[in-house]
């Protein structure tokens, strides 16, 4: 309450300092809010950035793994009718590999027991003179147009077991230096004179063939 006689008091400056304004109050608070504003529109924009940049990431590694697929797909297709005809051709060559061993291996061990019936002087009589008749028909097919002299050559011994089944045609010829049990029969210029051609079914002709067989066989 005011006295009647005390005058009123004066406005004090330092609590109208205080006081805002309310029009910069009000202009304090849009700047603010646009701000806000501003700051979240920004906000928003980066994201939708970063969505399509993930996006188009993830659109291009799925590009690469289809084109890879597709790249190796055609690759396959390309190339597989080619790898099957190698991996038949294999397969027929191996097979093919196998039987010729089997083959040889057969052919070493008729020929061996041929050779040690030999050396031990116990030849096979039918399978030497059925070997020296056609040896002598291959030697009188070349022989017969000129009458060219022939001769068999082998040990005196296997001579003497062969005597019987050559022609007239044929001259014995003892050859000490051979082994028993084999043959060669040789067409000649003329008598003495050079050889032409040889048909050898001798021991030794035996003996190298054995030499040379695979010994994978």
């Amino acid at each position: 309450m005011t006295h009647p006689f005390r005058p009123p008091p004066l406005p004090d400056p330092a609590l109208d300092a205080d006081t805002p304004d309310p029009e910069e109050l009000r202009a304090s608070q849009e700047h603010a809010a646009r701000a806000d504003a501003e700051a979240a529109e920004a906000a928003e924009a980066d994201a939708r950035a970063r969505l399509r940049q993930e996006a188009r990431d993830a659109g291009h590694a799925e590009g690469l793994r289809q084109g890879r697929e597709e790249a190796l797909a055609a690759i396959t297709d390309a190339i597989g009718p080619a790898v099957a005809q190698l991996e038949a051709l294999q397969a027929r060559l191996e097979s093919e590999h196998a039987a010729c061993q089997q083959a040889m291996a057969r052919a070493a061990i008729e020929l061996g027991k041929v050779l040690a019936e030999t050396l031990i002087g116990a030849p096979r009589p039918f399978d030497r003179e059925a070997l020296l008749q056609r040896v002598l028909a291959e030697a009188r097919a070349e022989a017969a147009p000129g009458a060219l002299p022939l001769i068999a050559r082998a040990a005196p011994q296997t001579l003497d077991q062969i005597a019987t089944a050559l022609p007239d045609a044929v001259r014995p010829q003892p050859d000490d230096a051979m082994k028993p049990g084999g043959f060669v029969v040789e067409l000649l210029e003329s008598e003495g004179g050079t050889v032409l051609n040889r048909w050898d079914a001798s021991v030794e002709r035996m003996e190298q063939s054995l030499r040379a067989l695979p010994t994978d066989v």
